[in-house]
């Protein structure tokens, strides 16, 4: 895990309250950005070869911290999460696999299936 425990926190409670259906994006879906897990980048935007690289890194270890977050929340909270990447709505599992990096922000949505 890349992120701090505050980072962490935060995107805890935005499926927190996505999951309770209070989400202010609107019912159980939230909007999280993805800078919330993204340490010390100077510029997301930023396109020399430099810092192209640089955040890619930052972003695969966003990436990979969103996977660990989003299965611990699954399992803790008796929930099914949905990312949506590009035009697709996918699962954890398949959020994990995907190789490409995400725009700035993703849309989730929580169900509990308890």
């Amino acid at each position: 895990m890349y992120a701090s425990t505050r980072q962490v926190l935060d995107v805890w409670m935005h499926l927190e309250d996505a999951r309770s259906g209070v989400h202010g994006f609107g019912s159980k879906t939230a909007e999280i950005y993805v800078y919330l897990l993204v340490q010390h980048t100077p510029s997301i935007h930023e396109k020399s070869d430099f810092f192209v690289k640089q955040n890619e890194e930052y972003f695969e270890h966003a990436k990979a911290d969103f996977v660990e977050i989003f299965s611990l929340f699954e399992k803790r909270r008796g929930a099914k999460i949905t990312i949506r990447w590009r035009d697709e709505w996918l699962s954890v599992q398949e959020f994990a696999k995907r190789t490409d990096y995400p725009d700035h922000r993703i849309e989730v949505t929580v169900t509990s299936v308890q």
